[in-house]
């Protein structure tokens, strides 16, 4: 058994580097993924470095302006900024409350991360 244990510990020191610098994909965890106006929603984002020459921006995008910019259509460009905080050189948390004028349906919250891509994540609006 203890060979067993060493040998499983030495096939993940030998694994390749993963796919970023930062150590993996950035991903953004919510404690929750639907609620109505009110609801608070803790943002984790993991694998997140800092961009470069910019500030840390997290925005949601709610249902209806999301609809219309990805059919580019106006109004376009209509992102509610979500304040962070850096807790590490690749982990970021904040706290998203939805709004009462927060269209219902699929929103998209959306970190900009420096290397490896934005952390994305759904989030639905609903009415209770």
């Amino acid at each position: 058994m203890k060979a067993f244990v060493l040998g499983l510990l030495a096939i993940g020191f030998a694994m390749p580097p993963a796919a970023s610098a930062t150590g993996g994909y950035p991903v953004l965890h919510l404690s929750r993924t639907s609620g109505p106006a009110g609801t608070r929603v803790v943002v984790v984002a993991q694998h997140c470095s800092e961009p470069f020459a910019q500030a840390d921006t997290l925005a949601f995008h709610d249902a209806y302006y999301w609809l219309h910019d990805r059919e580019k259509k106006p109004p376009m460009g209509v992102w509610r900024s979500i304040p962070v905080t850096r807790t590490s050189a690749t982990t970021v948390r904040a706290v998203f409350t939805v709004r009462r004028t927060d269209h219902l349906g699929r929103g998209l919250l959306d970190l900009l991360c420096g290397t490896g891509g934005n952390a994305t994540a759904i989030f639905r609006v609903t009415e209770r």
